[in-house]
């Protein structure tokens, strides 16, 4: 019996130029902008529900 082996590449690191393209892109649906700019505001006024995680 054939063991397959499979290559692990190198995740690429986050950079700053990443969120920028990835905010560019989510920026393109009329919806999704507006959910994303209340989002925002709502973020800058203070309005948060802070979560705790759950214990295993």
């Amino acid at each position: 019996m054939k063991e397959t082996v499979t290559k692990q590449t190198e995740q690429p690191t986050n950079t700053p130029l990443d969120s920028i393209d990835e905010t560019t892109y989510l920026l393109r649906s009329p919806a999704n902008a507006e959910h994303l700019n209340k989002s925002i505001t709502q973020f800058k006024m203070g309005n948060m529900v802070k979560k705790q995680p759950i214990e295993e």
